[in-house]
């Protein structure tokens, strides 16, 4: 009878120790998709952020063109002889 009573609180044992080890998985499971969510949402932010600083290169170097393009017209004009 010890040996029965040894055995199933052994069991018992076990039983509330896998309960809390799953409980535990669980949290940690939630843990995790919450902080992928945010994560998930602070890279969406950052490509997006990205992509607009690339279309504001984008603008700034046809800008700069623009300006070198008008500044050699303006230079070539300025050095043709005058009729």
């Amino acid at each position: 009878l010890d040996i029965f009573t040894a055995k199933e609180e052994s069991n018992l044992f076990l039983i509330q120790n896998s309960q809390e080890t799953e409980q535990a998985l669980e949290e940690i499971n939630q843990k995790f998709g919450d902080t992928r969510q945010v994560l998930d949402a602070k890279a969406e932010l950052l490509k997006q952020g990205k992509q607009a600083l690339e279309e504001q290169i984008a603008e700034q170097h046809k800008a700069c063109e623009e300006l070198q393009h008008k500044l050699k017209h303006s230079a070539e004009a300025a050095a043709a002889p005058a009729r």
